[in-house]
């Protein structure tokens, strides 16, 4: 069974559980400059279309804080940490862009992204697994790339699949 976490958080709010409500001006401590956000928003003419901005950043708020009842990319990081011991320290800077990357797609409307929360719940496999392994670097670097290029459409979301991790780390 799945321990919930990075991807728990993205199945209850799918759902539509309680999530943070943006307010402009009311950024938290904690959470990726609200401008890197704002420019994935915009640059996304789809999706703009059919999802408003607060909509946009209430789900980017989500993602980082959680719904009350599964913690969200801060907790994960903190996950992380403890997994990853001292590697994590030159990672940090990875696994936070890692999140950048993430939350920037995952926030838009289900209609346009391109990373949904079966991803989600790979990855969040993928990282705690590769973190035990003592393989973090190997797959944060892969998650990452992987991440990027199903954004930009040059990997199948379909085929990102387990199987595909085993070769960077041992998967149980």
């Amino acid at each position: 069974m799945w321990k919930l976490g990075l991807v728990g958080l993205v199945v209850v709010a799918s759902v539509g559980c309680v999530m943070p409500v943006y307010r402009a001006g009311d950024w938290p401590a904690g959470v990726p400059a609200e401008d890197r956000f704002a420019a994935v928003y915009e640059s996304d003419a789809r999706n703009r279309e059919i999802q408003s901005a607060p909509e946009y950043f209430k789900w980017v708020l989500s993602f980082y804080q959680g719904n009350g009842i599964v913690g969200g990319w801060t907790s994960q990081q903190a996950t992380l940490a403890k997994l990853m011991g001292d590697e994590y320290g030159t990672l940090e800077p990875r696994v936070t862009e890692l999140g950048r990357i993430v939350a920037g797609e995952w926030a838009k409307d289900n209609k346009v992204r391109r990373i949904d929360t079966d991803l989600l719940v790979l990855w969040g496999h993928v990282l705690k697994s590769g973190a035990k392994e003592r393989r973090g670097r190997d797959v944060v670097e892969l998650v990452t790339a992987d991440a990027q290029s199903v954004i930009a459409g040059t990997l199948a979301k379909s085929d990102v699949r387990k199987d595909r991790y085993v070769a960077v780390m041992a998967m149980k």
